[in-house]
């Protein structure tokens, strides 16, 4: 009996760590996303650097036009945009040179051909591109990102923050289409709840680098200072987005900046087993740079721990009320995912511009967005299972070996 006491005790501690750090992600959520796009660095009267936008592209993406040329619309003193495309072949060329026809204005251009110097594609892809930049400033921001006008200019006054060596933005997926897939919301529903609430909880703290590589900034100066190679020195790690952060990391010190608004992703036609693919691929390789977080990752998810916090109260109270005490966790669950999916919604529908109103999310009933919400939640378990079972991930086109070391090996190559 004092043994199962004690484990309660440890078990309840854990499930108030974890509460506390919901609520501190819900309440950043809230905070950041609630008002204008106002920040102190707003105050910075400093002239504003170059900036020179990496937008690696493969294949053609969900409003791949929109999204790119989001960035063609940024009004900004001085910055210019590299597209980089591995294949001449590629249907992607064809976009790129039509948004650079329609904005002659806009210094932009389109690099053909990788330099295979290693096993990431995407670091392959953009060693040419970090080569011939004119700025200081980089912002690697993926193809299949949008962002909100005056984006740049917000996150280039954050980097110049004393201290500030790497800006990121929250990452989100949007179903912009009312035929958006299953799989699509699935996505969506994961990255504007969990995910969003545990990466603004995490940077909030800022004890441990926490960047997925969507949209970065950072300055070339200060990384060829700690990586003599520049990006070459990612180019056998899957997870470069991961390292580059870790890189540009002061500890002690607040070194990285999670910028006040975040980009997003539209998707349409992902299904639910590509859903469910993309997840595994998250899960197998933060298993070897994050380990102990992602071992305990399914205590941190919605019903087993749920279970655990049911059953930890029920032991220490001696109450008999487990079940009614799990539904109750699950209610309060529900409900900060239902009013923090909403605040980011709001912030997008009040924040979006007229050049952008195709992109508005679809809407969703309640009873629609509690469908999608459940089977994410039943979904997260056997995720975790299937991620932590195997090592190998498909990614571009591409399968890899993942190993202990965080480096990768490519299996074969398709198209």
């Amino acid at each position: 009996m004092a043994f199962l006491k004690t484990l309660a005790w440890i078990v309840f501690l854990w499930y108030c760590f974890v509460v506390s750090l919901c609520i501190l992600g819900w309440l950043t959520i809230r905070s950041i996303y609630s008002k204008s796009l106002v920040h102190a660095a707003n105050m910075i009267s400093e002239p504003l650097p170059g900036v020179s936008i990496l937008r690696p592209l493969k294949g053609l993406d969900p409003r791949m036009y929109d999204c790119l040329e989001s960035a063609f619309l940024q009004k900004y003193p001085k910055f210019e945009i590299i597209m980089s495309i591995a294949d001449e072949t590629d249907p992607a060329v064809d976009v790129a040179k039509e948004l650079i026809t329609k904005y002659p204005y806009v210094d932009a251009k389109i690099i053909i051909g990788d330099e295979r110097i290693g096993q990431n594609p995407k670091i392959n892809n953009l060693v040419r591109s970090e080569r011939v930049a004119k700025y200081d400033i980089l912002w690697i921001l993926d193809s299949n990102i949008w962002i909100l006008q005056g984006c740049i200019e917000r996150s280039v006054k954050s980097l110049m923050l004393p201290g500030v060596q790497l800006v990121h933005h929250l990452p989100l997926c949007i179903a912009s289409s009312p035929q958006s897939s299953v799989g699509s919301r699935l996505d969506e529903m994961f990255l504007s709840t969990f995910h969003a609430r545990m990466y603004s909880a995490i940077n909030r703290v800022a004890i441990t680098p926490c960047v997925i590589g969507k949209s970065n900034l950072f300055r070339r100066a200060s990384l060829f200072s700690r990586a003599p190679k520049g990006l070459k020195e990612f180019s056998n790690y899957i997870a470069e987005d991961h390292l580059i952060a870790t890189t540009l990391w002061t500890s002690g010190k607040k070194s990285h900046f999670m910028a006040t608004e975040y980009v997003w992703q539209p998707v349409e036609s992902i299904s639910i087993s590509d859903y469910i693919a993309r997840r595994v691929r998250w899960i197998r390789l933060r298993k070897y740079f994050v380990t102990i977080p992602t071992l305990l990752e399914p205590f941190t998810e919605s019903i087993l721990f749920g279970f655990l916090g049911a059953w930890s109260i029920s032991v220490l109270t001696n109450s008999a009320h487990f079940y009614v005490i799990w539904a109750i966790h699950m209610f309060i669950w529900m409900v900060m995912d239902y009013t923090q999916f909403n605040i980011l919604r709001s912030f997008l529908n009040n924040k979006i511009d007229k050049n952008s109103f195709s992109l508005m999310p679809c809407d969703y009933s309640f009873f629609r967005w509690f469908c999608i919400w459940v089977l994410r939640e039943i979904l997260a378990f056997p995720i975790w299972v299937k991620g932590m079972s195997g090592s190998r991930i498909y990614w571009r086109n591409q399968t890899f070996a993942l190993r202990s070391d965080m480096t990768a090996q490519t299996i074969n190559e398709k198209g």
